[in-house]
C-alpha cells in the first residue's frame, strides 16, 4: 500500500485534501483560504483544523478581530504527515552540508542547534547556505573557526564531547 493510500484509509477524503494543501503553507493562513484551495466547506475545514490543533501541528493566533493559523513544521508528527503525502523530506542539515561540501571545511553540530565551521571558507557561499538552512524551520547558530582555533577550543574543553562531525 502506498503512503498516500494509507492516509486515505485512515482519514476521510476531505481531511486528506486539507492536509495536502496545508503541508505547502508557509507562515500564517486563513481557514477560508485553506478551505477554498482544498475545495472543502469552511465548517469542515474548521473541524479538521481543531483536530490538528489538538495534536499540536497547527497553532491559532488571534490579532484584533482576525484569526490566523500557522503550521508547526518543527514537530515529528509534521514530518510523518509530510512523508505520507510527499515522500521523505530532505534533512535541511544534509542539504546544507551538500551545498558547502568541497570548499575544504569541516562542520560539527552540537545539541543546541549550533554549527562549528572549521577552516577557511567563502563567506558568501556559507551565508547563502546558512540562510537556506535557517529558513527550513529550525534556527542554527554558527561559528567559523580556523583549524588551530578549533583545536584550542577542543583542548580547553569548550567543544561538547557530543559534537558530531557532519563533513
Amino acid at each position: 500500500m502506498k503512503p498516500r493510500e494509507i492516509l486515505a484509509t485512515l482519514f476521510d477524503e476531505k481531511t486528506v485534501r486539507v492536509l495536502d494543501k496545508l503541508v505547502d503553507k508557509k507562515g500564517i493562513f486563513y481557514l477560508r483560504e485553506l478551505a477554498k484551495e482544498a475545495d472543502v466547506s469552511l465548517a469542515t475545514t474548521y473541524r479538521i483544523a481543531q483536530r490538528l490543533m489538538e495534536v499540536g501541528i497547527v497553532e491559532k493566533q488571534v490579532r484584533d478581530k482576525f484569526i490566523y493559523y500557522s503550521l508547526k513544521t518543527d514537530t515529528p508528527l509534521f514530518d510523518d504527515i509530510y512523508g505520507l503525502l510527499r515522500g521523505k523530506k530532505a534533512d535541511p542539515l544534509e542539504v546544507f552540508c551538500e551545498k558547502i561540501k568541497g570548499v575544504g571545511v569541516q562542520v560539527y553540530s552540537t545539541k543546541g542547534h549550533q554549527l562549528l565551521v572549521v577552516g577557511s571558507v567563502d563567506n558568501t557561499k556559507l551565508d547563502a547556505a546558512l540562510h537556506e538552512l535557517n529558513s527550513s524551520g529550525k534556527r542554527y547558530k554558527h561559528m567559523t573557526l580556523k583549524e588551530d582555533q578549533f583545536k584550542q577550543m577542543v583542548d580547553f574543553g569548550l567543544v561538547e564531547k557530543s559534537a558530531k562531525r557532519l563533513i
